[in-house]
């Protein structure tokens, strides 16, 4: 899906992510097919990756990536934190993060909003759509 600025300028994150998928990255099989079956209930594609190193290596073979990850800070071969300190390296468009974590964390580097468990479906959804308008209406110039 291909979307064009009101201003008529073409964002190049918006030209490269398909903003209907959404990957999930979570060691909880469990936790991720229901937020997966909820979000396919919602008009969203949903991927699964169980570990931070599934999620990038899903990310380089899959091409648009999604437009949105949600990511779980504690889990096993390579954690959030980890994860989010190496997407940057990834080439083209970087997706928009939400943390979502048992933690109490102050603020997690890299991660557009974080979220604490047990998480409202009404909160995510609304907090997802408003990061994917936010992200339409940046220009990639600080606009």
């Amino acid at each position: 899906m291909i979307t064009t600025l009101k201003k008529g300028k073409n964002n190049v994150n918006d030209l490269l992510l398909d903003k209907r998928r959404v990957l999930i990255v979570d060691d909880d099989a469990d936790s991720r097919e229901v937020l997966a079956q909820v979000l396919q209930t919602q008009g969203y594609q949903a991927f699964q990756a169980e570990n931070g190193q599934q999620a990038l290596d899903l990310l380089r073979s899959v091409p648009p990536p999604p437009g949105l990850i949600l990511l779980d800070l504690d889990m096993p071969v390579m954690d959030g934190r980890e994860f989010l300190s190496r997407l940057p390296q990834l080439p083209g468009a970087k997706p928009v993060v939400i943390v979502i974590t048992g933690q109490n964390p102050s603020g997690i580097p890299g991660a557009a909003a974080v979220l604490r468990k047990p998480v409202s479906l009404s909160q995510l959804l609304g907090l997802m759509q408003a990061l994917m308008i936010l992200s339409e209406k940046y220009d990639g110039e600080g606009n």
